[in-house]
């Protein structure tokens, strides 16, 4: 009896037993199916938290206008009915603008699974996530270098080369890249560089892009291509205008004011030149041969105003000739033709310091950074690096852009965001170059001649044909004289038969004038440069292709003979403030389909709003 009993408590022990282990089982199971389930839902809410993210940017390259983007775009997922298991997508756009450091756009995501047993995310639903990515429209100044055609205006390849010195920053070519070897050996790109088409030698030969001693920065060639605007449309729609109906407007920027003056290019009469076979100062006035009729041009300015500018953008509807000291954030546009005609220096930076702090004999960043000032430059055709000109502030006639060849500090300092976005055909496109590619020395006024009181002025135009008539005067002014009288070997120690003959009138910008620059230093840009197609900045002098006056061909505009090399080297050094900070209404990038191009930037996961 004692053994029944004692068996029946042992078996309700292990009843009990039994159902105390099926009872944590199935809590373990309940358990575990709950884990599994927060799991699932978890790992598929940050899947779809990226989707949300992504389903932003999606959302900004459809919308034209930025302030129509901003708001709170909220999509919902069903993955299982009959639970009513629902993902709620919430992507907002916040708008943030240009300021310092300040992306353009912040995409604000939110993913939470609501299924019917959780109604307060913020308290109780553990799959909820929160994200924010910054969104940056890509534009110009995203770059150090960016070319559509890498080819010349004489539509000739040019390469990159030893004498190119690219310290660092993004280079993009919508065509094929093209490397050649010399003296100074190859180029090393410090930066990023990507192009539409191949990365080939000059010799068809295909670059190894695993080269880390060339492209120590990456390197990705056959990437869509990235259109280059053909108008300012930002500068125009959103800027101050000078539009004065003149051809030329002089800028001078002091900080934050500017002098302008606008001028007139108004073509006079006719003058008669009578041709002789000798002229002063070679001898006394001799034979008269025949007649040119010059049309003499006449430049009027205006009186400078005074104006002032704070953080904004300007047009201006002519050629512009501009430099200054800049302060603050400005950028100028031009429908014309844009002439740097001294240096673009900023407020708050050392000259040969650069403005984002980077020190390239160091290689790091740890200098002075300029956190107020910064330039944008837009020409609707072309930017060019004055050569000579006649201030009309101060009518002194100024050779600033000058320097010499050995000195590196000598030439001109750019610190501005560049573009050229000119289209037309060949010289007609947008580029950045210099003035005066193919200099001549001319013959300069004699006054009080022989002690006479006698003046005689423009003797080149009083001893050559002008125009050329046929092919036995191949330039306006030949070697050997235009129409009999022969110049002598030499003038002011300027052996003729190397220099070729004097210029045509005023292709030379201080004609007449005998001295001549032809290495004129450095080009130090601190920012970035976008061209139509890949302008000159150094001549062997010897590379004009026929070498003659063709005043008809806009393909050899003016070039007459060869000559010296003329020219810059350069510096060009990416501006990297331009990666958050871009100037003021600077042309964006589109894609091939007309759409915005956005950099990401990085993912900040954070709290979800409410639970902190």
């Amino acid at each position: 009896m004692n053994n029944e009993k004692g068996n029946l408590a042992a078996g309700m022990v292990l009843t009990v037993i039994a159902i105390l282990s099926g009872m944590v089982l199935s809590i373990l199971v309940m358990g575990d199916r709950v884990s599994l389930d927060n799991n699932a839902e978890s790992m598929q809410t940050a899947h779809l938290l990226r989707t949300s993210l992504d389903r932003g940017s999606i959302i900004l390259k459809h919308i034209d206008d930025f302030e129509d983007a901003e708001g709170i775009f909220e999509r919902k997922i069903v993955t299982n009915k009959s639970e009513n298991k629902i993902f709620t997508l919430k992507s907002e756009i916040r708008l943030t603008g240009n300021g310092e450091d300040t992306p353009d756009f912040n995409i604000c995501s939110f993913v939470e699974a609501n299924n019917g047993r959780r109604t307060r995310y913020q308290d109780i639903n553990p799959s909820a996530k929160y994200a924010e990515q910054i969104y940056e429209v890509e534009n110009l100044a995203d770059f150090l270098i960016f070319i559509d055609q890498n080819v010349s205006p004489n539509d000739d390849p040019i390469y990159f080369w030893g004498r190119d010195e690219i310290h660092y920053g993004h280079i993009h070519l919508n065509t094929n890249l093209y490397i050649r070897d010399q003296i100074a050996g190859f180029p090393q790109f410090g930066g990023l560089v990507t192009c539409s088409g191949e990365i080939l030698y000059e010799d068809g030969n295909a670059v190894p892009l695993d080269d880390p001693d060339l492209f120590p920065g990456g390197v990705f060639a056959n990437i869509p291509v990235k259109v280059l605007p053909e108008r300012a449309e930002k500068i125009r729609d959103n800027s101050i205008w000078i539009d004065c109906n003149q051809e030329l407007t002089y800028i001078e920027v002091r900080d934050h004011n500017y002098y302008t003056c606008t001028a007139q290019i108004n073509d006079l009469p006719p003058e008669t030149f009578t041709v002789y076979n000798l002229y002063p100062p070679y001898g006394p006035v001799g034979d008269s041969l025949f007649s040119n009729q010059i049309v003499l041009k006449d430049t009027v300015w205006t009186i400078p105003s005074l104006h002032t500018i704070n953080d904004e953008s300007v047009f201006v509807n002519s050629d512009l000739w501009i430099r200054g000291h800049f302060g603050g954030k400005q950028t100028w546009g031009c429908s014309g033709d844009m002439y740097l005609v001294g240096d673009i220096k900023l407020e708050n930076t050392v000259l040969g310091e650069a403005p984002d702090g980077y020190r390239p004999d160091d290689n790091d960043f740890n200098g002075n950074i300029n956190t107020t000032d910064y330039v944008g430059l837009v020409s609707e055709r072309r930017i060019i690096i004055k050569y000579v000109y006649s201030n009309p502030i101060d009518t002194i006639l100024h050779w600033d852009n000058c320097g010499d060849e050995v000195d590196m500090d000598s030439g001109i300092y750019i610190y501005a965001a560049l573009a050229a976005l000119g289209t037309g055909d060949c010289w007609e496109d947008g580029y950045f170059s210099y003035e005066y590619q193919y200099p001549h020395p001319s013959t300069p006024h004699t006054y009080d001649w022989m002690n006479t009181d006698e003046h005689f002025l423009y003797p080149d135009l009083h001893l050559g044909r002008y125009p050329v008539e046929n092919s036995t005067h191949q330039w306006p002014w030949p070697a050997n004289g235009g129409g009999g009288f022969n110049y002598p070997n030499t003038w002011q120690g300027m052996p003729w038969r190397i220099a070729g003959a004097p210029d045509y009138p005023w292709y030379n910008p201080a004609y007449p004038s005998q001295v001549v620059k032809y290495e004129r230093g450095f080009i130090h840009l601190f920012g970035s440069l976008a061209q139509r197609r890949r302008g000159f900045i150094h001549r062997s002098g010897s590379d004009i292709d026929n070498g003659y006056w063709d005043l008809d061909d806009p393909a050899h505009p003016f070039f007459g003979p060869s000559t010296p090399s003329t020219g810059y080297n350069k510096i060009y050094i990416y501006d990297s403030r331009f990666l958050t900070n871009p100037p003021v209404n600077f042309p964006e990038v589109k894609s091939k389909a007309g759409g915005r191009i956005f950099n990401k930037h990085r993912v900040k996961h954070k709290p979800v709003p409410g639970t902190v």
